[in-house]
């Protein structure tokens, strides 16, 4: 098969940047509280990534 297209290297791009928000993201969280159960490290992440997208679509 030849070279990826564009539209393809743009959409891993994305994916791998998604990828990198969502463990900054739980980073974060574990740094506050590192005991904290692994199910509300990802509610409280799922909320967090929420509330950043609903900030940047209100600007």
């Amino acid at each position: 098969m030849g070279r990826k297209s564009r539209a393809e290297e743009r959409v891993n791009l994305a994916i791998s940047m998604s990828s990198v928000v969502a463990r900054i993201c739980v980073d974060s969280i574990l740094d506050q509280d590192p005991k904290l159960e692994e199910v509300k490290v990802i509610l409280q992440a799922r909320r967090r990534i929420a509330f950043g997208r609903n900030l940047h679509q209100e600007v």
